[in-house]
């Protein structure tokens, strides 16, 4: 190593991998993506020799997102520290809250039904199933069972520097290892209808993680649903067990997340929406003119609504969301 006074952002990125060799394969690829993206203006100086960090740390900010800068940041110190360097305090950029980041329960029944014949229904339907992108690329048809209707995750597929994937026999965290209920009848259908022809140990997406990315991208665009990728369908698993006022710390169970603060933003924006109406309902009430008292006839899309989910002809039904809250009940005692 060089000597303190000479050591930079660059060699403290490849100490730190070369001292953590159990670092995984995505890891490594981001460090080494930072290393050569950001932080140039910096990135081969002597870190003791660097006299402005916030006009470095600014002038990324205009190329990166507010949680793309604070995670390099974080990591940053992480490796400088590690090499006996230290990173002054900086003011960073707050992150915009995006204002939804999934689809509501009406906006899945419409996403299930729109994404019929589609090349990539499968693993967007895994997605509102919970399943991370990594965990839908290393899913095989031996991890699906049909008559039990069931999912089970335990292996995830990350690409490496070389943007080669890697297939790991352990999920991202302990929780992350799971059994899903297959509740969307369609995604049982299309399983069913080709899982006779493929072997155990085939995979049921066999993609490219930025495929799987751009294509549902491209069709949530297309549809008139909110911008995002696979992990946007991931968020929505927790809208809809909001719905079916399945238990928070449940939803993170099923759903594998080991920090519930995602879920809880979820929620959260859920629950003040909810809020929002009922008020509404409590002024319209005491308004001039207002048919008190009397119920308001459903809208036709409201009509529609209500026969999927009593089970005509579901995407999801009432049925079907009874036998979800079921196996939820199950799993949770018998884990």
């Amino acid at each position: 190593m060089k000597q303190p006074s000479r050591i930079t952002l660059a060699d403290c990125i490849d100490q730190y991998i070369a001292d953590h060799p159990d670092l995984g394969p995505s890891t490594i690829r981001g460090y080494k993506s930072i290393k050569a993206n950001r932080f140039q203006s910096v990135m081969s100086k002597p870190i003791k020799a660097v006299k402005d960090w916030q006009s470095a740390y600014n002038a990324d900010s205009a190329r990166f997102s507010p949680k793309t800068m604070k995670n390099t940041w974080s990591l940053l110190n992480t490796v400088t520290e590690h090499c006996g360097a230290k990173l002054p305090k900086i003011i960073e950029v707050k992150q915009k809250r995006h204002e939804k980041d999934f689809l509501s329960h009406d906006e899945i029944l419409r996403f299930v039904e729109e994404s019929a014949g589609h090349k990539y229904r499968i693993p967007m339907l895994l997605g509102l199933h919970s399943l991370r992108q990594s965990e839908i690329l290393a899913l095989t048809f031996g991890d699906i069972d049909l008559e039990a209707d069931t999912i089970h995750v335990h292996r995830a597929a990350v690409p490496d520097e070389t943007h080669r994937l890697v297939f790991k026999e352990t999920t991202k965290t302990d929780l992350s290892t799971r059994t899903v209920p297959i509740f969307i009848p369609a995604l049982h259908d299309e399983l069913k209808r080709i899982k006779p022809y493929r072997d155990a140990s085939d995979r049921v997406a066999p993609y490219w993680g930025s495929t799987l990315y751009k294509q549902t991208s491209k069709f949530l665009t297309e549809h008139g649903f909110p911008k995002g990728g696979l992990h946007l369908l991931r968020h929505s698993f927790a809208s809809l067990c909001f719905y079916l006022d399945v238990p928070i710390l449940v939803t993170c169970r099923l759903g594998g997340w080991s920090d519930y603060h995602t879920v809880m933003n979820i929620y959260t924006h859920l629950e003040k929406a909810k809020l929002s109406a009922e008020n509404d309902k409590l002024t319209a009430f005491f308004a001039p003119n207002s048919a008190k008292n009397e119920p308001k006839k459903p809208l036709k899309n409201q009509e529609k609504m209500d026969k999927r989910r009593e089970g005509s002809n579901p995407s999801f039904s009432a049925k079907k969301a009874l036998e979800m809250l079921d196996f939820l009940k199950v799993y949770i005692e018998n884990s």
